[in-house]
């Protein structure tokens, strides 16, 4: 018989602490089962202050002003202001920043506000040069009539 070494990798067994053998088509299956129980032990139940509350919640996205969380029925984005105290201080919110990057967002929407405005007011020039050239047209022949 070969050495063990040397067999194709499909064919190497694996043994587990006490010394059984596990069938490698079984691995992968064991393998998602231990993942799922892992993340199942840090899901938590969150109340926000409004008095909802969320079974199995887990935090999926941190942003400055919220949080994204996915729960036993869904997703939702929080506002840290609807959060608890315990939670704001986990995930280091601060106000003074959140007021900062909110006031960011404003100008940069007042900023593309503007440059639509911009470019709409150009768009609405170029589409009436064909008719003030037309115009200019009209007016050049009656001057040469005269």
């Amino acid at each position: 018989m070969k050495c063990r070494r040397f067999l194709p990798r499909a064919r190497r067994s694996i043994h587990c602490k006490q010394g059984r053998l596990i069938a490698p088509n079984r691995l992968p299956l064991q393998l998602l089962l231990a993942v799922l129980a892992v993340g199942t032990a840090f899901s938590l139940d969150v109340t926000t202050r409004d008095g909802k509350t969320y079974k199995h919640a887990k935090v999926t996205g941190v942003y400055p002003d919220s949080l994204s969380i996915t729960h036993s029925t869904g997703v939702i984005k929080v506002p840290f202001d609807n959060l608890p105290d315990t939670i704001q201080k986990e995930y280091n919110y601060d106000p003074a920043q959140v007021a900062a990057s909110r006031k960011a967002a404003d100008e940069a929407a007042k900023a593309a506000a503007a440059q639509a405005a911009a470019a709409q007011r150009e768009r609405a020039q170029i589409a009436s040069l064909p008719e003030l050239w037309f115009r200019l047209k009209a007016a050049r022949r009656r001057w040469l009539w005269k």
